[in-house]
């Protein structure tokens, strides 16, 4: 079963949201009519990204982005007992009233005791080392009252720290752990590569788990086991640093002639730095505070790193998961 949206767009080029379900089976694609249509009152045109799943009873539920009239950002829950009549219950309150302008590519699950939701908000201003893309991909960590339709958590948290990570969306794997895979690129923003007819790709799924309270993201295993000989040439490799006793260092990945990308850690921040990397996205619209082509994240202790990079591409594993830096290069 898949939970999508489907815009109409009048005469008059105004958009027209419609929710919608469809079933795939062996018999082929089954579509069902929208199970809403157009925005509930309160709400603007930009209502989207339904993303379903099924309670232990049976029951099921969807989370919708959504963007209020005020131009403000949320998202609103609704339940199905049987995923063709469904309820909107409501907008789910975060008490955060103001929390950019639209919210994008919802999630939910529990986790380890706990439940997550995921979203990007659009619209946040750049908070020093936090924020400085475009927009936003994190977490919000804690307990979803559905019956109150409220989520209480302790803020809000970006998932990746690097360039370029957006619309995040979790399943199940094969042992019941919880995956993870982003997009490995962001909207509104020029991709260099676009000139070759291609552009982004999406990241390594993550196994995700909650140990001492906090969000760990790392490869999934099974990855080692699709290793074997290369089918093309290319520049392509994992690369895992042990720093036992957190000793300062540079390292420079992809460095050639022209173009080097950089990683300096000095014992209270790990820089990732892809200022020389080659050619850079930027992003298409005014967004003060936003952009750049330098990343710094707070850190006092760095143990172990785990690199994956390849031709334009690098997402590096900080200290067994606790974080992770994500961005595409174009080295000439």
């Amino acid at each position: 079963l898949i939970a999508y949206t489907g815009n109409h767009r009048t005469a008059a080029w105004e958009r027209i949201p419609y929710q919608l379900t469809a079933r795939l089976d062996a018999h082929g694609l089954h579509k069902h009519e929208p199970f809403l249509k157009g925005a509930p009152a309160g709400y603007s045109e930009h209502v989207r990204d339904p993303k379903i799943w099924r309670e232990t009873d049976g029951s099921y539920g969807i989370v919708l982005g959504a963007q209020r009239d005020n131009h403000t950002g949320g998202a609103l829950y609704l339940t199905s007992p049987d995923t063709r009549d469904w309820q909107l219950r409501g907008e789910i309150d975060f008490g955060l009233p103001d929390f950019g302008y639209m919210w994008e590519c919802p999630d939910y699950f529990p986790l380890d005791g706990r439940d997550i939701f995921l979203c990007c908000p659009q619209g946040l201003p750049a908070d020093g080392d936090r924020y400085r893309n475009i927009y936003q991909s994190g977490y919000f960590l804690g307990t979803f009252d559905k019956a109150a339709c409220r989520f209480n958590h302790d803020g809000f948290r970006e998932l990746d720290h690097g360039f370029d990570y957006y619309a995040p969306q979790s399943t199940l794997g094969a042992d019941g752990e919880r995956l993870l895979i982003g997009w490995m690129g962001l909207p509104d923003t020029t991709c260099p590569s676009a000139r070759d007819g291609w552009a982004h790709c999406l990241t390594l799924p993550r196994v995700l788990t909650i140990e001492d309270g906090q969000l760990r993201q790392r490869p999934l295993p099974a990855l080692d086991r699709l290793r074997g000989e290369g089918a093309h040439d290319g520049i392509h490799y994992e690369l895992n640093l042990a720093n036992p006793q957190n000793h300062p260092f540079i390292l420079t990945l992809r460095a050639g002639a022209s173009a080097k990308t950089v990683l300096t850690y000095n014992g209270e921040a790990l820089i990732f730095d892809r200022s020389q990397s080659g050619a850079l996205p930027e992003p298409e619209k005014d967004a003060p505070g936003k952009g750049g082509h330098i990343r710094r994240l707070a850190l006092t202790q760095l143990h172990s790193l785990r690199i994956y990079a390849d031709t334009s591409s690098l997402e590096i594993f900080i200290n067994d998961g606790e974080a992770v830096m994500t961005g595409a290069i174009y080295p000439p």
